[in-house]
């Protein structure tokens, strides 16, 4: 992608654009270049997930563990 806009663009990355997601828990998290999966199954016990973006856009993840919230309701 980035190489058949650096031709045709004067600034290219200007033209780029990064999409960041949830509610994929089967696909777990899955960081790439321009694609954020950030849904790392909190409701059934696993963890969630933030993505930190700072400024001059260094990234880091940061997560917590959950409870399992599929067991509680059961038990209800």
């Amino acid at each position: 992608m980035f190489a058949s806009l650096k031709k045709s663009v004067p600034d290219p990355q200007s033209r780029v654009t990064t999409v960041i997601y949830g509610h994929d828990a089967s696909s777990s998290l899955n960081i790439k270049k321009y694609t954020k999966g950030l849904d790392t199954g909190c409701v059934n016990g696993g963890k969630l997930t933030a993505l930190v973006i700072e400024d001059g856009g260094k990234q880091s993840i940061v997560q917590v563990r959950c409870r399992d919230y599929t067991s509680i309701r059961e038990r209800e």
